[in-house]
């Protein structure tokens, strides 16, 4: 065990001892790899080499990832008054952008799924 660790360098040492203690890891033990820190509430990037850190926002750059699986899911969507509404079968919900009310929508649809999953199996 002790040679193992005397190989491990930099950012893959740093990733043994978050892994050892059990923390929520995601990522390659030779960077980049985050964790997040409850004490602090802040989400930790180690081995952050710049160009492969992004920061995403579903409402935002990412966008496309919720439309997508709306759309294929059938979404319609509409405005009712200063919102934008989607509608995915029987569920509906709103958003501020198409982004919004389709994550919204597709949550609800998730939940609604899950519950019929859980009924049949009882």
């Amino acid at each position: 065990m002790e040679d193992d660790l005397s190989e491990l360098k930099s950012w893959a040492l740093q990733h043994a001892f978050f892994k050892a203690f059990n923390a929520v890891l995601i990522g390659n033990p030779d960077g980049p790899f985050a964790t997040y820190d409850e004490t602090s509430k802040e989400l930790l990037i180690f081995g952050g080499i710049e160009e492969k850190v992004t920061q995403a926002n579903l409402l935002d750059t990412e966008a496309t990832l919720p439309l997508q699986i709306a759309y294929e899911r059938k979404a319609s969507f509409y405005f009712d008054n200063e919102n934008v509404i989607c509608e995915i079968g029987q569920v509906t919900a709103a958003g501020s952008s198409y982004a919004e009310a389709a994550i919204r929508a597709l949550l609800k649809t998730k939940k609604h799924e899950n519950q019929a999953t859980n009924q049949s199996k009882t």
